[in-house]
């Protein structure tokens, strides 16, 4: 891959196995969980940020960014007068963007 590559990629907080509060309304949590497994899409593998990051440092990429869909709503959407609950949404996902070192 050449230098200066970019990859996109999302992964599954491990909260969602070991604090799902942290994610969202556990119920909810729960039910994405389940619903994912039952379409033929298991949810096998979760994460810590610095796991993760540790994780694409061993493939040679560097994390730029590891937002949460919290982290958009304060810059996107407080600026313009349109805040949201934490309580109305999931963070069950992180995206990452990362580069080649």
């Amino acid at each position: 891959v050449p230098a200066g590559s970019i990859l996109l990629i999302t992964y599954a907080d491990q909260n969602v196995l070991d604090d799902p509060i942290q994610c969202g309304p556990p119920n909810e949590v729960k039910k994405t969980v389940n619903s994912a497994s039952m379409v033929g899409e298991p949810w096998i593998s979760f994460w810590t940020p610095d796991e993760f990051s540790s994780y694409v440092k061993e493939l040679g990429y560097n994390v730029m960014s590891d937002s949460i869909p919290y982290d958009y709503i304060e810059k996107y959407l407080t600026p313009l007068g349109r805040n949201r609950e934490k309580k109305e949404m999931l963070a069950m996902e992180h995206f990452v963007v990362a580069t080649i070192e």
